[in-house]
């Protein structure tokens, strides 16, 4: 006899084993029913008690002794129309409830959320997410293509440009200059795609990727480790950005005398009062620290506040900066650990790279900067007062 289609409507299997054990002894106290159900001593009242809320046992008390009886097997189907009438009205309150819980979903969905992937399939894992939030109709961006990104994922690429077109999502790509020519070429031969280099002179470790509500940033390395960030506010900061590089909207000075022009850009920038942004999680080479010693006492003499961020393990500038005066310093996790800093100020956005020859990008943008502050705020946020 299959006893299953009696769990199926909300019996437990404990309960099964003892109405069907009632069944063949009739009226019995609890010890025959161990014996002939299996269950234990400790547990047979609690499934009697349950099996009686479901009508489906009964008891009665001889001598001070409690007998338990079966009920008639017809009540199982009492019972059964009983738990439908239930679900019928929990369903009607979850109806009703649906919405309310959609809502918070949606606030949920809209907030800011950080994650961290390690490795290729990291990578993998945070483009697939972020290119799922896209639509027919959509576009991302995508900064610093370079020969060993391509190279080490070019069949993840492959599959992925397939599915971006089937979607009806169209993309822009910037390659850095250690990607060959055909990159360009085959990437320009996709439909919905568009692809050209950066600056000659632009050679970035790092890269991003710009959709809808997500952001992938990354550096590429042995373990290369990818942060996806959804803020929708971030991304358009980001894909601002991204417009200024495409359409060059950009000025770009290398070594030394970039650091210099951007230290007498801010100080002739900014007034008393007056705040400075610094994204930096980088350490600059020696030459180039010295001359942002000289920018952070000529600040100071001049009234401008600093607000900057560092990454764990650059506690040493993290003192300086606060010695420099009018400073507020918060520290980063490391993951957001990158070769290059991000500095705002009176609609400037200036983006240094810290290799031996540091490279010093301007971009003038009132809509950037703003943006860019946004995406500030958002990890200033984050960051750890000292």
């Amino acid at each position: 006899m299959d006893l299953h289609i009696l769990e199926e409507i909300g019996l437990t299997t404990g309960e099964v084993k003892v109405y069907t054990s009632l069944l063949s002894l009739g009226l019995t106290t609890t010890g025959p029913i161990v014996r002939e159900s299996g269950v234990s001593a400790s547990k047979v009242y609690k499934v009697l008690e349950r099996l009686a809320k479901k009508g489906l046992v009964s008891h009665v008390i001889k001598n001070r002794t409690k007998f338990f009886q079966a009920a008639d097997p017809e009540r199982i189907l009492d019972f059964l129309e009983s738990r439908e009438k239930k679900i019928a009205l929990e369903k009607k309150a979850l109806e009703k409830l649906i919405p309310e819980l959609k809502k918070k979903k949606g606030a949920f969905e809209g907030e800011q959320s950080v994650e961290v992937f390690e490795g290729v399939e990291g990578i993998k894992t945070a483009r697939t997410k972020l290119m799922g939030e896209l639509e027919k109709g959509d576009q991302v961006n995508i900064f610093g293509a370079s020969k060993e990104s391509q190279a080490g994922l070019k069949g993840f690429w492959a599959q992925g440009d397939k599915a971006r077109i089937k979607k009806g999502i169209s993309s822009r790509m910037l390659f850095d200059r250690t990607a060959p020519e055909k990159f360009i070429k085959e990437s320009n031969s996709l439909p919905l795609t568009k692809a050209k280099f950066l600056s000659p002179e632009f050679v970035s470790p790092s890269w991003f990727v710009v959709g809808q509500k997500f952001v992938q940033l990354g550096v590429q390395s042995e373990k290369p480790v990818s942060i996806l960030i959804k803020n929708e506010k971030i991304s358009e900061s980001f894909r601002q950005y991204f417009d200024g590089l495409w359409n060059k909207r950009w000025a770009f000075i290398e070594g030394e005398e970039g650091v210099k022009y951007y230290l007498e850009l801010g100080l002739a920038s900014l007034k008393k009062g007056q705040t400075w942004f610094v994204l930096n999680s980088a350490r600059p080479p020696p030459k180039s620290e010295k001359i942002l010693q000289e920018l952070h006492r000529r600040r100071f003499e001049k009234g401008i506040k600093l607000k900057i961020t560092y990454s764990e393990e650059m506690k040493d500038l993290v003192k300086l900066r606060t010695e420099s005066g009018l400073s507020e310093v918060r520290v980063l996790p490391k993951m957001f650990s990158n070769p290059a800093s991000i500095s705002l100020f009176a609609d400037y956005t200036v983006i240094q790279i810290w290799t031996v020859k540091p490279k010093t990008f301007i971009l003038k943008d009132k809509e950037l900067y703003n943006a860019f502050r946004k995406y500030f705020d958002f990890l200033w946020g984050i960051a750890k007062p000292l």
